[in-house]
């Protein structure tokens, strides 16, 4: 039964003629529009440009009522670019109540070990799709119609009316073979690189509409260190408007052709991060006090933890931190806090690498 069925057997008195859903005042269907959730939202634009209006509208504020909170997205860019790995954990009452069966397939899902929350992964995950070749059909349904006709040839050319009928079977099951796996070997060849011009992947849509349908992310982890701008863009393109609390950066660096500091900043106010946590590689420190000084005008809180080139053996030196940490502290914009490695303390999410800097906006 579809929903306007549904709507229509709900609303409508018995002794009314039929109802038209279209000429309902907007009052009526902001009611209505409270008894479903975002997913069933999509149909209910189709029934007039009122409905289409007021849904938007439902989708703009993002009522955590009807819309989903994603506890946390982890989110893990690839080397080659094509690719990534994302998981996405929410309430495991959220998942029961919204149903989620349209994107489990693509979302394998599992549950942590108390049970409390849904892990929803994606391995493989790909921004665009790769370009198609012909199908491998075409050309089995090509070597056999060869088969018929490299026949009637070796028939022709061989005397020897025992032999020559052996010999064509033979050779046309040689030329298909050969015909399909010149055909695998092709398609194989093919997923290497990526047409720039491809169309958006299934899963990006996938993805985008799970996005689309939320009502905020509490905590996004992005690890760009071998993103770029084009990277960076089908990020942001698949989040969309949704609102984040937490940005955590791991290992984001600002060196190199592109320096993505400024994108960052105004993704930053796009979606409305309210705290946000830097992992600084070595070579990015210089780069640091100057990034940090413009996060802070526009995030009120702000941790920097230690790099992966502590894994490497390689400890910048301290008063390097101290320095950074006295410069931000005199413009006035925010207050610091600098931990030492004597006092280093274990936070919730950085418990293998100690938090350097605190930042607290003071305007």
């Amino acid at each position: 039964m579809s929903l306007c069925s549904l709507i229509l057997r709900q609303f409508q008195p018995l002794s009314e003629p039929t109802m038209n859903l279209g000429c309902l005042p907007p009052d009526i269907i902001r009611i209505i529009l409270q008894t479903f959730n975002a997913f069933e939202m999509d149909e209910l634009r189709l029934i007039s440009p009122l409905w289409n209006s007021l849904v938007l509208k439902q989708f703009r504020r993002r009522d955590p009522s009807a819309f989903i909170a994603i506890k946390s997205v982890n989110w893990v860019m690839d080397t080659d670019k094509r690719g990534s790995f994302i998981s996405l954990s929410i309430s495991k009452r959220i998942d029961r109540k919204f149903s989620l069966r349209n994107w489990e397939n693509a979302f394998p899902k599992y549950y942590d070990n108390n049970g409390m929350r849904a892990r929803h992964d994606y391995k493989e995950f790909r921004f665009i799709g790769i370009e198609k070749e012909p199908k491998l059909l075409l050309f089995i349904i090509l070597g056999i119609l060869l088969m018929p006709i490299v026949s009637a040839l070796n028939v022709i050319f061989y005397t020897n009316a025992l032999i020559g009928p052996i010999t064509s079977v033979i050779t046309s099951c040689v030329v298909c073979l050969f015909i399909i796996f010149t055909a695998v070997i092709t398609l194989r060849s093919r997923i290497g690189p990526i047409n720039p011009q491809s169309a958006e992947s299934r899963e990006s849509r996938d993805l985008k509409r799970v996005f689309t349908h939320s009502s905020s992310i509490e905590k996004l982890r992005l690890d760009p260190r071998v993103g770029d701008m084009e990277t960076f863009e089908k990020v942001k393109h698949t989040l969309g408007t949704i609102p984040i609390r937490k940005l955590f950066l791991v290992g984001f660096t600002m060196v190199g052709r592109e320096d993505l500091s400024s994108d960052i900043i105004d993704f930053l106010v796009y979606h409305g991060v309210r705290e946000l946590r830097v992992q600084a590689d070595g070579e990015d420190i210089p780069k640091l006090r100057n990034f940090l000084l413009d996060a802070i005008r526009v995030v009120s809180f702000i941790r920097v933890i230690e790099g992966y080139y502590y894994d490497l053996g390689y400890f910048p030196p301290e008063t390097i931190w101290e320095e950074i940490a006295h410069d931000l502290a005199a413009t006035g914009a925010c207050s610091v806090r600098y931990t030492s490695r004597e006092e280093a303390e274990n936070y919730e999410d950085e418990c293998v690498y100690r938090v350097l800097l605190t930042l607290t906006a003071t305007i």
